[in-house]
């Protein structure tokens, strides 16, 4: 109920950073640009979730923080219940993570695309009269979006782990560092377990979601079929 939650807030927010400055990044001709997104994603990624949340909760947190405007503990009592306070309680975490996720998507897409501008498919799109920016964003970015996001997905686990201490969230992450101070072994094989089915689960999302966006997978699962 806030774990998940948070993982997807968060990636929206990464995707928003990351994406566009990604997508940015292997369009532009102009090097001085290229080089300051260059410089973003560094900074953007050497910056832990942790020292950003402590910022974020310095700048906007009620009470303490200098605007006062999202709550920087806690999760409300009935939960989902009140959906406009159970939000505004994962702001700040989603923003803490999702700026440090953004920056690794940006890499990720900058890298993709870059991979996607030398293949074959990028190439005959701009044989069927695309520009180079148009079959980048609609051929390229199609095939490498899934594996961004995926990636993406499985590292914010850990990184929202960090986030939940910090802004005292009910979630996994703090259920799991409690348990382990407190030695409950079963408890500890259960939150793992868990973690362990998300990941395979998603790995198999991503090879699933990529054999229907590409169809040359389809094409060789085809001929292999044939020639057994």
């Amino acid at each position: 109920a806030v774990t998940f939650p948070l993982i997807v807030l968060s990636l929206a927010i990464a995707l928003l950073i990351g994406l566009p400055l990604g997508c940015a990044a292997v369009i532009t001709r102009n090097r001085r640009w290229r080089g300051l997104l260059h410089v973003i994603a560094i900074i953007g990624g050497a910056v832990p979730a942790l020292w950003s949340g402590l910022l974020l909760i310095l700048l906007f947190s009620r009470g303490s923080g200098l605007l006062g405007l999202f709550p920087s503990q806690g999760f409300p009592n009935d939960g989902w219940a009140s959906p406009g306070r159970a939000l505004a309680s994962l702001v700040l975490p989603a923003l803490a993570t999702g700026i440090t996720a953004g920056a690794g998507i940006m890499r990720y897409t900058r890298a993709a695309l870059g991979d996607a501008a030398q293949s074959q498919a990028v190439s005959m799109a701009m044989a069927c009269g695309m520009t180079r920016r148009q079959a980048l964003l609609r051929v390229g970015l199609r095939l490498s979006l899934v594996s961004v996001i995926g990636l993406t997905f499985a590292q914010m686990i850990t990184g929202v782990m960090v986030v939940e201490n910090l802004f005292a969230l009910p979630g996994l992450g703090a259920m799991l560092v409690t348990d382990v101070g407190n030695r409950d072994l079963i408890a500890v094989q259960s939150e793992l377990f868990l973690l362990t089915a998300f990941f395979l689960l998603l790995g198999l999302a991503v090879d699933m979601a990529h054999h229907a966006l590409d169809p040359r997978l389809k094409n060789a699962s085809t001929d292999l079929q044939e020639v057994l």
